[in-house]
């Protein structure tokens, strides 16, 4: 069970436990649940329908599920269509902790600060945390980021469909932690650059993979979805 006097490996640890019994286990069920009710609702095949499902594990660990289709596919065809995101949520002594096993096996985390600040310079005007975690992760689930060295530390500066994310790079384990958030109307001009630069090198690793005689398609596939999640554009 996640609590607050964890330390980074030992959350780690849980965390990616988890993770494997879920997507062992229960995905499969989520998954066809979620067709039914596209059928049921008889949901446009076009439609993303973001849909949210709350688990509990057995090791008593809140998990919020988010399920949607493919940015990149036009129609819904069944569950090969659909998407997978899930991200853990517990209270340490600051207040509302986001964890998840993301991209290679890392381990990244959100803090309340951050999603305060989503809230507050989206607008959403939410006053429940979760429903902001659910704001944040229906609208930004995908994003692309970068390490940056600085004299003290590694930071982090990620772009996503709303704006850019801030944070931390941690090792042992390697740890992304997303501090806070803000909009594009905020950034300054370096940033303004390094997005630019994130957003052509995505593209770029696109166009790089279809010139290679071989290239593994899973990877391909990741890369041009969250290109179309965070521009709402297809690659070139």
């Amino acid at each position: 069970m996640l609590v607050a006097s964890m330390n980074s490996q030992e959350l780690y640890n849980e965390i990616a436990k988890d993770d494997r019994k879920l997507r062992e286990t229960t995905l499969k069920r989520i998954m066809d649940e979620y067709d039914r009710e596209r059928k049921k609702l008889k949901i446009k095949k076009e439609n993303n329908y973001f849909k949210i499902y709350k688990v509990k594990t057995a090791a008593k660990n809140n998990w919020l599920l988010y399920i949607h289709k493919c940015h990149t596919e036009e129609q819904y065809r069944g569950p090969e269509s659909a998407r997978y995101m899930n991200v853990a949520y517990y209270y340490d002594s600051v207040g509302l902790k986001v964890v998840s096993i993301g991209y290679e096996n890392m381990l990244t985390t959100y803090n309340g600060h951050f999603f305060k600040r989503y809230n507050e310079r989206i607008g959403l005007n939410l006053s429940q945390p979760l429903d902001i975690v659910n704001a944040f992760f229906a609208n930004c689930g995908y994003v692309h980021a970068d390490v940056i060295e600085k004299k003290d530390r590694l930071s982090l500066f990620g772009v996503v469909k709303d704006g850019l994310m801030l944070g931390d790079y941690h090792q042992n384990p390697v740890t992304l932690e997303w501090k806070t958030f803000i909009t594009r109307d905020l950034k300054k001009a370096e940033q303004d650059n390094m997005e630019k630069d994130l957003i052509e090198g995505l593209q770029m690793q696109v166009i790089r993979a279809r010139q290679q005689d071989t290239y593994n398609p899973l990877i391909l596939a990741r890369t041009k979805e969250i290109f179309k999640a965070i521009t709402g554009r297809c690659t070139a």
